[in-house]
């Protein structure tokens, strides 16, 4: 025999051949085995020959197993690599053995309820249907049974007789008695005596290697999406009273998910599962089922990645023309403003629809449908990796809240949620008796840790620590052991579902707009942003100042009237490395440079004069292409003065000792200046300027590195705060961020964010994803956008 010999696909070692005079003995799926232990070296050798015929003669992958070495003989050490593939289980207290034989007994049970009666075992199951459904167990037992307690016996019992029909064999080393034989007339006996083991260690060695190499490059026999879904229909279903997806395989049904019904009364599911497991795969089943089944007229997702954002891309329109209709949102590498964003839209959401059912005098949606006829669509929300949105301790509490009503409260309008994670069980925040785990009767657990099992399926349920890749736990009544149904998941084959999509899109791009991306790591830059600048052309005086963190990708204006306070300030570092061709951009030079496009162009009449003063360093201006904000603004048709330190201050006093005379229909002015710390001791008239010229048309646009700058002896004074109504705080520590804006507001500064404060027409501080600086190419790309 030669450690090669492995057979492939469906094969089973229901009979093995021992020995030098192969002896046939019943092995896998057919029977147990009893070897009388007389700790000698041939009795370990022949276990050992049993179990690494018993790996070759079956399936590679397709047979997993169990030692418990009580006598440490060592029986296992030959296969230790196996468990690098999760084949191989150690018990190494008679505590971890009895907790085995108690999911042996749900193992067992599952898998009857898989075959429902059709076949007597496993083995001529899988032989009629020609499908490798379920594993094959062998539990080697290594022990005087003496040693073992009475119930465990019992137990054991048993297994022997309902195992080898379920699939799962004994192998037992121990010492016979007559009081053992209750075990033992339950199993085939071998006596070492009479065999001469053929097999040594360095066999059983080789051949672990080679099985795994097979595991790693066998030919995948997998359950197809076609297999579970329909693909001869598109857009057939009504959701009217919930929305059903496909899952996979429970044996040879088809297993199907509703959320929604008011019988059933299932409205949210949560999905957990390891690294490697599958759960994306299960993401993408489940959200392809559910758009072949619903037109986007039926259904709307909002689906959110707290991870890489890498599956959602595929779905958007960037890079590429297509997109899935059924998306309203879309959260690629989401984080927790996002996602607080998202929960408070649909709180919106809910809240019209109520209004809408209540007029016409009904509760739900489903009531609402059968009484007008009218189409409400369902809504499915989907959140990977929801648990990172606790991980902020500033946000979780709300985080929670959020997610509690919404679990708890939007069902009735028609709106459900899909939570999935690779981790629930060690959220500090997040109890498992929860409004949201109360809320989420769906439960689909792949393979986890016994921990991360009994997290998601609730104590005493750790079924989804005994599966392999692909397979899932679908539990359907808040994880009652009784409802486990062990499934394979369909696989969600890239190129077909590519297919699917580009189908609905053919059909429905007409009907339905590309969904809102939110990409968190993306750069953003005002020529993006022109359709938000051409309405304020001839409009009250608005700043630009970012793209809010919204569903529906809405700038953020900020009121600039000529009114006292109307003075803008950014402060902090403001240079990170996101897209910048020859080094770093400057987020801070492209909000003031936002801000002054935004009110150059609107201001129609071309009443206002610019002064601009740049103070940073040669490198830093070429770098973010500072000259751009007076080309723009100069071929808008207004006037620019670009000035040293010495003359801008000079300008400052000029303009204050105007300011009595100015009127109405004099010309704005708006004094623009970056690095401003780097302009020395400011004389009084700066201060006085900032306090008194914006009711009469002058204004600061300005930066300051360092916040500490700004209000000390040097900078504006202790009074300046008081007369910059607008601030925007890039990387600040929190202690500037209070000094700033006061005790309760907590920032910390973070890549590719501002918080932009406005102490009169904002009720709070707004996170955005600030604009980088224009280049030579994005200048002329808003001048022909807007002119």
């Amino acid at each position: 025999m030669s450690a090669s010999g492995f057979v492939d696909r469906l094969a089973v070692a229901s009979t093995i051949s021992l020995g030098r005079a192969r002896v046939p003995v019943d092995c896998v799926g057919t029977a147990n085995i009893w070897i009388d232990e007389d700790f000698t070296p041939r009795t370990l050798r022949i276990a050992q020959e049993i179990v690494v015929k018993a790996l070759c003669g079956t399936a590679p992958g397709d047979l997993e197993l169990a030692f418990f070495d009580y006598s440490l003989r060592g029986v296992a050490a030959p296969f230790s690599s196996l468990s690098e593939a999760h084949l191989l289980r150690t018990l190494l207290t008679e505590r971890d053995l009895t907790d085995y034989i108690a999911s042996l007994k749900r193992h067992i049970q599952g898998v009857r309820n898989v075959m429902q009666g059709r076949e007597e075992s496993l083995v001529s199951f899988r032989r009629v249907t020609g499908r490798a459904v379920e594993s094959y167990r062998l539990v080697v037992i290594c022990a005087d049974m003496y040693l073992l307690d009475d119930r465990t016996k019992e137990d054991l019992s048993i297994l022997l007789s309902a195992g080898p029909g379920a699939g799962v064999s004994f192998l037992i080393v121990s010492p016979s008695d007559a009081e053992f034989d209750f075990l033992k007339n339950r199993c085939v006996a071998v006596d070492p005596r009479a065999l001469d083991p053929e097999v040594s260690a360095e066999f059983i060695v080789d051949a672990c290697e080679e099985l795994l190499r097979r595991v790693d490059s066998r030919a995948a026999d997998p359950v197809l999406f076609s297999d579970v879904e329909d693909l001869g229909r598109m857009w057939y279903a009504d959701s009217t009273d919930g929305v059903t997806f496909s899952v996979g395989r429970f044996g040879l049904d088809t297993v199907r998910i509703t959320m929604g019904s008011n019988k059933e009364q299932r409205h949210n599911a949560l999905v957990t599962g390891a690294v490697g497991q599958g759960k994306s795969n299960l993401i993408a089943v489940i959200v392809h089922s559910l758009c072949q089944r619903y037109s986007p007229l039926e259904l709307e997702l909002y689906l959110l990645d707290f991870k890489e954002g890498v599956t959602l891309q595929a779905y958007s329109n960037v890079d590429h023309e297509e997109y899935l209709p059924h998306a309203r949102a879309l959260g690629l590498e989401a984080d927790v403003d996002f996602g607080i964003a998202v929960l408070n839209h649909l709180f919106a959401v809910y809240e019209r629809r109520m209004r809408l059912f209540k007029r016409s005098g009904v509760q739900n949606l489903k009531q609402y449908r059968e009484k007008t006829g009218e189409v409400v669509s369902r809504i499915v929300v989907v959140i990977d990796e929801f648990q990172m949105m606790l991980e902020e301790k500033g946000t979780a509490k709300e985080v929670v809240e959020l997610l509690s009503r919404s679990t708890r409260l939007f069902r009735a309008a028609g709106i459900h949620f899909i939570l999935a994670s690779q981790t629930i069980a060690s959220g500090v925040y997040l109890s498992k008796d929860s409004d949201i785990f109360a809320q989420t009767p769906i439960r689909l657990a792949h393979r986890n840790s016994v921990r991360e099992s009994e997290a998601t399926l609730g104590m005493g349920n750790t079924a989804a620590a005994d599966l392999r890749m692909g397979e899932a736990i679908v539990n359907l009544d808040y994880g009652a052991v009784a409802s486990n149904r062990k499934v394979q998941v369909a696989w969600a084959d890239d190129a077909l579902l590519a297919r699917l999509r580009r189908s609905w899109w053919d059909q429905a791009k007409s009907e339905f707009a590309a969904p809102s991306v939110f990409d968190g790591s993306r750069a953003v830059r005002l020529v993006d942003a022109v359709d938000a600048l051409r309405p304020l052309r001839g409009k009250r005086p608005q700043l630009l100042l970012g793209k809010t963190i919204s569903v529906d990708d809405a700038p953020l204006l900020v009121d600039f009237a000529d009114e006292p306070g109307r003075n803008l300030a950014v402060f902090g570092a403001g240079e990170d490395r996101l897209e910048a061709e020859d080094g770093l951009s400057n987020a801070a030079i492209g909000m003031v440079e936002a801000a002054v496009i935004s009110l150059a162009w609107g201001n129609e009449l071309g009443n206002a004069e610019f002064v601009v003063c740049d103070l940073c360093d040669h490198d830093t201006s070429r770098r973010n292409h500072v000259t751009g904000i007076s080309h723009v603004v100069e071929s808008l048709g207004l006037a620019v003065q670009t000035l040293d330190a010495g003359a801008f201050l000079d300008r400052v006093r000029e303009l204050y000792a105007e300011l009595p005379s100015r009127s109405e229909e004099s010309d704005r002015v708006y004094l623009v200046c970056l690095c401003m710390e780097k302009a020395g001791s400011l004389p009084p008239e700066v201060g006085r300027l900032a306090k008194d010229g914006p009711a009469r048309g002058v204004h600061f646009i300005t930066w300051w590195q360092k916040a500490s700058s700004f209000d000390g002896r040097d900078g504006m004074g202790l009074d300046g705060a008081r007369y910059f109504d607008a601030k925007v705080l890039l990387r600040l520590d929190e202690t500037e961020t209070r000094h700033l804006l006061g005790p309760f507001v907590s920032w910390g500064g973070r890549r590719n964010r501002a918080l932009v404060s406005d102490s009169v027409f904002g009720s709070e501080p707004a996170t955005v994803i600030p604009y980088l600086p224009l280049d030579a190419r994005g200048c002329e790309g808003i001048l022909s956008g807007l002119v």
